[in-house]
């Protein structure tokens, strides 16, 4: 066998392997599920008006699931809570699945040439310990405006059907 030869062989069983680890990484990262939300928070502000942030929060402990709701525009006073149901939860669960914002996971773009935007964050721990953590600054992953506004109209039911004394204690 000539050298040139065994140098192909090895490029080729170098070129598999890292095709090989590729792959299993790119598997390894996508196998988060959401299912079974402990805590989720998505937060997303537009630029320098008052009040212009969004705060849904969701925090379960006990079997008892609490959502802390702060839309754009209202004041942190004006803050509300409300108890989900299964039902409620499982509506937030569907849209997060829906749009596979699981994938969102490890997410972090920034635009710095930019000064006054936009950014979100999201969180999300599920029961199994396994988190999903994303985050941005006029760069959002894919589907971002989908899931956004499907979180504002899931939100906005809870806040209209919320306490009226403000935000609990979560």
């Amino acid at each position: 066998m000539k050298n040139k030869d065994l140098i192909t062989i090895i490029e080729l069983v170098i070129i598999i392997i890292l095709l090989i680890i590729g792959i299993t990484l790119f598997f390894k990262r996508s196998t988060k599920k959401i299912e079974n939300i402990k805590s989720f928070e998505f937060i997303y502000s537009s630029g320098m008006e008052i009040y212009s942030y969004v705060d849904y929060k969701v925090d379960c402990k006990n079997n008892k699931c609490i959502a802390a709701i702060k839309p754009s525009g209202v004041p942190e006073e004006k803050s509300k809570t409300k108890e989900l149901t299964k039902e409620e939860l499982q509506e937030l669960e569907d849209l997060l699945k829906k749009y596979k914002v699981e994938r969102w996971d490890g997410f972090q773009k920034y635009n710095r040439n930019i000064m006054d935007g936009s950014s979100f964050n999201l969180h999300i721990n599920m029961e199994n310990n396994e988190s999903i953590d994303a985050s941005g600054y006029m760069k959002w992953p894919k589907n971002f405006k989908e899931v956004s506004e499907g979180l504002g109209k899931i939100f906005k039911k809870f806040y209209d059907e919320g306490l009226e004394e403000g935000i609990e204690k979560m």
